[in-house]
């Protein structure tokens, strides 16, 4: 962590480039021997002599010129395109500098909602990531009234064996193939295997977003059949993705949904994933933690810990209790990030799930949920006393065409503070956010090479995926 934030902070920092100013020939500090750059010996040839290309001069041939000529040639062009996107105001004062992005409504004005929709927006579920996740519209979406119901644990039903558990429960299991995806690079013969569960009996398919996002195709073996999955809809930041199947009139099985608020720590569970030649597999464990506080991309997610190591195909797939209901759904994105927990696997509380996947099946996003277009990271003490940072998080990226980056927000940037709250985590900057709405303006103190100021910009709406720990 501590090299991506050097890297993050030199980038921020602006390190000059060489300017050439140092002792050259002729200036007195050495001289060239006339040897090492001899005069072109006296023509000699008949016929007409040729006229010497004309040449730049020295000093328009170095490559530092050249270099910075073709950055102001870029910051033009891109100064021209924000300005067409975003009104842009720039104070300035004793006590440092400030910036407002607003972006601009399509007559020209600027836009009081967040960002503008893609041609072809209206009614809500129209809008978001297309088929696979990617940023753009969704296809037309058109609510049928599925929800997820959950059933409540009966006391006087009899506890399954892992056996009976697999009898009953993996039909119910729906193994994906991601092809071109977030996993799969694309082609036929190259995909990445997933697991989902399936719904409905007419083929909704729950799964996570970490899966299918950016898929160029998805393809879905439930049944005993082979079908092309469409994506209803996404939401990046609880990582959660609905697909579609049409089972051309068979019924599905679908599985049986329960409360996850009934888990405790020592419960007996099962997951169903990691499918190996179209036979599913087993994992039998303990749930070992239920964290309802737990906070992943910005979201509070809450998290349900199990004792399995499971491997990447079990992701999307169902955390089961003994009464064989679907309580979680397996997230290995998020165990991806979280090495410190060593064998546990988490899952997401299908009870926290529920409110979102029934969004995502009316309209195929999360309306007004708002997002920053930026990633930060935590600041060591080490690298804070090395570099003189104040007490905040760093910039790590920023998302191209988003208002922070319209608004001068960069790599390498130190966040301080947010709307007068203090940031010393990137919880504390995620709490902030996630208390606001789309089109909702946030302000920003942040700290760049030794000066201390604030940028303000609309937060967009987040219908669209984007990168890992987006705020």
């Amino acid at each position: 962590m501590d090299d991506e934030i050097k890297s993050a902070a030199e980038e921020g920092a602006g390190l000059p480039e060489p300017d050439g100013s140092g002792p050259g020939p002729g200036d007195g500090a050495y001289q060239v021997h006339p040897s090492l750059n001899p005069a072109p010996p006296p023509y000699e040839g008949g016929g007409k002599r040729r006229r010497a290309a004309p040449r730049l001069p020295r000093w328009a041939r170095r490559p530092a010129f050249i270099i910075a000529a073709l950055a102001l040639l870029a910051a033009a062009v891109a100064a021209a395109l924000l300005a067409a996107s975003f009104k842009v105001e720039l104070r300035s004062g004793d006590g440092g500098f400030s910036v407002s992005v607003t972006r601009r409504s399509a007559s020209g004005g600027s836009g009081q909602g967040g960002p503008e929709r893609e041609a072809g927006g209206g009614a809500p579920g129209a809008q978001g990531p297309g088929k696979g996740g990617g940023s753009g519209a969704l296809p037309s979406h058109t609510w049928d009234g599925a929800t997820l119901n959950l059933t409540g644990a009966d006391e006087g039903r009899t506890r399954m064996t892992l056996r009976q558990i697999y009898q009953k429960c993996s039909p119910s299991v729906a193994e994906i193939r991601v092809y071109g995806g977030s996993y799969g690079r694309g082609g036929k013969e190259d995909f990445a295997s997933a697991a989902g569960i399936i719904m409905t009996e007419d083929g909704y398919v729950i799964t996570v977003c970490s899966a299918v996002m950016g898929a160029g195709r998805i393809e879905v073996s439930a049944g005993g059949g082979e079908y092309e999955a469409s994506v209803v809809g996404l939401d990046y930041a609880a990582d959660l993705a609905v697909l579609k199947i049409d089972a051309g009139g068979a019924k599905l099985e679908a599985a049986e949904f329960g409360s996850s608020e009934d888990a405790r720590a020592g419960d007996m569970a099962a997951v169903i994933g990691s499918p190996v030649d179209g036979v599913m597999s087993l994992y039998g464990g303990l749930i070992s933690a239920v964290n309802d506080e737990f906070d992943y991309r910005g979201y509070r997610t809450g998290i349900i810990l199990v004792q399995m190591e499971l491997g990447t195909g079990a992701t999307g797939g169902p955390l089961i209790n003994e009464l064989g209901q679907v309580i979680g759904i397996i997230d290995m994105a998020i165990a991806s990030e979280h090495p410190e927990a060593g064998g546990l696997s988490f899952a997401l509380p299908v009870s926290r799930a529920k409110p979102v996947i029934d969004q995502l099946l009316e309209y195929g996003y999360i309306a007004g949920r708002p997002a920053s277009g930026i990633a930060v990271g935590e600041i060591s003490p080490a690298a804070a006393a090395f570099y003189g940072f104040p007490d905040g998080v760093i910039v790590t990226a920023v998302e191209a065409g988003s208002t922070a980056a319209a608004a001068g927000i960069r790599r390498g940037d130190v966040i301080y503070k947010a709307n007068d709250t203090e940031i010393s985590s990137t919880d504390d900057l995620y709490a902030v956010i996630n208390g606001m709405s789309a089109g909702d303006e946030l302000t920003l103190g942040i700290y760049r090479d030794g000066e201390a100021g604030t940028i303000a910009f609309e937060l967009m709406e987040a219908f669209s995926p984007g990168p890992s720990e987006r705020g």
